[in-house]
């Protein structure tokens, strides 16, 4: 009898094959699911650190306004300080380290590298520095330029930290043997609007007078200029006195000069103000007494307008800031230097006269009387026009929005004015990194 051999049943391999298959897709999915997680962390991270760096961003920006707001402050001039502290910003935290160098410049000017302070890096674990290199002070150290701050910021965003440094200097007016400065157009307009050199103190000499306008420097007549006249614009240059030679260039398209900016002005106002009422000679309409003097290292503030035929004034080589327009209304300069302001080259870099007022300034000139040179120091005009009226010349530097040299007025270099620097609340960035 034969017997039926039974074929093996497929029931049991489709079942292993399903098993096996599913396994893979567990397999796959855990993988899938694994890179979906991992990619998660790194994205997550990368955006906490892209938020720690923001956070570090803002921390700076952050130090810098409140270095021009006066919420941190500045160490008295001369000298060298940190000042640490913490803040916020709307995504973290932040720790800062501001150090400072209020060194003024050696020479007076603008700062040199040996005017530098070298000083251990806030950030660095740890360093050695070699203070007679300026340029190369050594591994974790920095070289802080005069009148300048290092900012240092560690900041914190979900337990990410991210530092970063930035390097600024002071916001300061620095002439650099200027003679005058413009904003916009300046001129000399007739035939004795001559501007001469100074030639009659110890750090002048012939030919030093040096213009520059971020304008058109026109002239009409026929007025002398001794030395040289740069223009951002076009101008047509005045005649050069006899021997003067390659010092009186004429040029066409010059590097602009460098002025502080409006926010940097009102900032100052503030602190202006401040100052003149601490010490005692800030003045109103309803106070303005009958004469004012300026005495040395002091500010003081008139707000209003102010005639000095009427108020004559008198700077020992202090601040005098004027809210409204200055004028002269007679023949004879009535604000002037002290005697003793007048025999010190330092004391003429000191002294301002700063007219806020859009209407600007019109004044006499002191200039030569009597073959003896009388400086007014220096006269900042920064959102109005500057005119030397009168019959005088007018001896010191001017700093101005527009100027102009006209009539019988004349204007004198002056060689120790010139290179006057005035200093404002706040600090410009000049560089940035991230660490």
């Amino acid at each position: 009898m034969l017997r039926r051999i039974e074929k093996p049943s497929r029931r049991g391999f489709a079942i292993i094959t399903v098993v096996f298959v599913i396994g893979i897709l567990l397999l796959l999915a855990s993988a899938v699911t694994f890179t979906a997680i991992a990619n998660s962390r790194v994205a997550s991270n990368g955006r906490d650190h892209e938020r720690a760096y923001d956070v570090a961003e803002s921390a700076v920006s952050d130090v810098f306004t409140k270095l021009g707001n006066g919420t941190i402050r500045t160490p008295a001039i001369g000298s060298t300080a940190i000042q640490t502290g913490t803040g916020s910003t709307s995504q973290g935290t932040y720790k800062y380290w501001v150090l400072f160098n209020n060194k003024q410049p050696a020479g007076g000017g603008a700062p040199a590298p040996s005017d530098a302070v070298i000083e251990s890096d806030p950030l660095a674990a740890s360093s050695t520095c070699n203070s007679a290199q300026p340029y190369n002070p050594g591994t974790g150290c920095v070289a802080v330029p005069a009148q300048g701050a290092l900012v240092a910021v560690t900041g914190t965003y979900a337990g990410r930290s991210i530092s970063a440094e930035a390097m600024g200097t002071q916001t300061d007016l620095n002439l650099g043997g200027d003679t005058m400065a413009t904003r916009n157009n300046s001129g000399q307009n007739g035939q004795n609007a001559n501007i001469l050199a100074d030639s009659t103190t110890a750090n002048g000499g012939p030919h030093d007078v040096k213009i520059i306008t971020n304008g058109n420097w026109n002239v009409a007549g026929n007025p002398t200029v001794d030395g040289s006249v740069a223009t951002v614009g076009t101008g047509n240059a005045a005649s050069a006195p006899a021997g003067c030679g390659a010092a009186c260039s004429d040029t066409i398209g010059a590097t602009p000069f460098q002025f502080p900016s409006s926010n940097s002005i009102a900032q100052a106002k503030a602190q202006w103000i401040l100052d003149s009422q601490s010490s005692g000679c800030y003045y109103t309409a309803a106070t303005l007494p009958s004469s004012i003097f300026v005495a040395a290292g002091k500010t003081c503030y008139v707000d209003t307008s102010v005639d000095f035929k009427s108020t004559p004034t008198t700077n020992d080589g202090g601040k005098l800031i004027v809210a409204g327009q200055v004028r002269e209304s007679g023949n004879n300069a009535r604000y002037q230097l002290s005697a003793a302001c007048q025999a010190s080259c330092s004391c003429h870099k000191a002294a301002w006269l700063i007219v806020l007022s859009t209407s600007g300034a019109s004044v006499h000139g002191v200039g030569s009387q009597a073959g003896v040179n009388q400086s007014v120091g220096i006269v900042y005009v920064p959102s109005g026009p500057f005119v030397n009226i009168g019959n005088a010349l007018l001896m010191g530097a001017v700093v101005a929005d527009s100027a102009q040299i006209g009539g019988t007025a004349g204007m004198q270099a002056d060689a120790c004015a010139n290179i006057g620097s005035l200093s404002f609340p706040g600090f410009n960035m000049t560089a940035f990194g991230q660490y």
